[in-house]
């Protein structure tokens, strides 16, 4: 059957609507180091932020969007323009009324976008969006790459890791030491704290049994300075102090237990 010439290009133009299209999106790398929230007032939603990741870039304030698309991610810096310190990548997007770019750059004190682009694009921001700068929301992202994760921001089994904690363990453990997820510290953790019990600085830190956290969980506190480890273990509601804790400190283990597995 012979197909007439418009019924070939009306079937091409058919054809080219259902076609692929190919979504301009970050180079993975960016997008894995950088991805993420942007704002100086990560808690208020009404701020001015900056959402990117994958495919998406949105600048936003008091519930207003501009919404970038075609994006490009370039970790080169720019051909003839002067040094920017720690600079990072440059992010380049098209919203509705021009172009819109981020400079990312990445220092000690964090991870930064600056915004820049069409007035126009970003008048509904308000006039002053047009050079801010803005850190990101993550503090994993914000961290230097090789630099120290703060022991703060980590869990009970990085004490592991400390010198003479491992040891000091499983020697306060006692018999404890034969149940796998105590010795281990390997169940679910919150970020360990610092605390003052009996006139003494401890790092607190808490771990419980994987799927069985309610009815058997544990809080330790580690005297770096001493290398001493004091704490109680609860089991199917009966619980154990180990390390012979001071008396003060036994005192505060059942305070201390409650807080981390009876009121969050």
């Amino acid at each position: 059957m012979r197909i007439h010439p418009l019924g070939r290009a009306a079937a091409a133009a058919l054809a080219a609507c259902f076609a692929p299209v190919a979504i301009a999106a970050l180079d993975p790398i960016t997008d894995r180091q950088a991805g993420g929230i942007f704002s100086n007032t990560c808690n208020d939603p009404g701020q001015l932020k900056i959402r990117l990741y994958g495919d998406t870039l949105d600048i936003e304030r008091g519930g207003i969007a501009v919404k970038a698309s075609k994006l490009r991610s370039n970790r080169k810096a720019p051909a003839g323009a002067p040094p920017v310190p720690g600079f990072a990548a440059t992010v380049r997007g098209q919203a509705p009324g021009g172009p819109v770019e981020l400079t990312l750059t990445h220092d000690p004190r964090g991870l930064f976008a600056r915004i820049d682009g069409s007035a126009t694009a970003l008048a509904p921001l308000g006039a002053s969006t047009v050079g801010q700068v803005l850190r990101h929301c993550d503090p994993n992202r914000n961290r230097l790459p090789g630099t120290p994760i703060p022991l703060e921001e980590q869990t009970v089994d990085a004490l592991l890791k400390r010198p003479g904690f491992a040891a000091a363990y499983r020697a306060a453990l006692g018999p404890l030491v034969r149940e796998g997820w105590i010795a281990d510290l390997s169940g679910p953790s919150p970020p360990l704290r610092q605390v003052d019990a009996g006139g003494t600085r401890y790092w607190l830190g808490a771990s419980c049994k994987p799927h069985d956290c309610g009815d058997n969980n544990l809080v330790l506190l580690w005297d770096e300075a001493g290398r001493k480890v004091h704490g109680l273990v609860h089991r199917s509601g009966r619980q154990t102090l180990f390390g012979q804790p001071p008396p003060a400190v036994a005192r505060e283990l059942p305070r201390l237990w409650a807080e981390e597995w009876r009121r969050r």
